[in-house]
């Protein structure tokens, strides 16, 4: 099964740095060490952090997979930053209000988070968010099942 994530556009709320834009976390690139370039990053007074993506095409949403961070042992271990995040969908990005799921966490180092949605998520833009500080994700998956033509009209 393949992602329709990958090269998708994606926004985040904030950013860190310029090396941790949204675009990261959909460039098919599984490196979970942010200092490689691989993982986005928001800023540190962002307290209600966000990450979307365009899938540019109505879907239904099934799974969402994200890479957590694992740096290096050389770092302090910051993995567990991913935690209360919550998942939802919709047609517009102005919208993304139909709840998909939610990862307690906390993540640990490198993990591959898996949140299968709640059966009936439709939606083209997907947004991951957290109600502390740091958000960081080095990959996300999605994974759908097109609509029918009759779903479409």
């Amino acid at each position: 099964m393949t992602s329709v994530a990958v090269g998708k556009p994606a926004k985040e709320s904030t950013t860190a740095v310029v090396g941790s834009p949204a675009g990261v976390a959909v460039d098919g690139n599984r490196d979970t060490s942010w200092f490689s370039g691989s993982c986005t990053h928001t800023s540190f007074n962002d307290f209600s952090p966000w990450w979307r993506v365009d899938l540019l095409a109505v879907y239904h949403i099934i799974t969402v997979r994200m890479v957590n961070r694992g740096d290096p042992p050389r770092f302090t271990d910051v993995s567990d930053r991913l935690r209360d995040a919550t998942i939802t969908a919709g047609n517009t990005a102005s919208t993304i209000t139909t709840y998909c799921g939610f990862f307690a966490g906390p993540g640990t180092s490198g993990q591959l988070v898996t949140v299968n949605c709640v059966p009936g998520v439709i939606g083209r833009h997907v947004k991951i968010q957290i109600q502390t500080q740091f958000l960081t994700l080095c990959e996300v998956d999605v994974f759908v099942i097109p609509l029918l033509e009759r779903e479409i009209e």
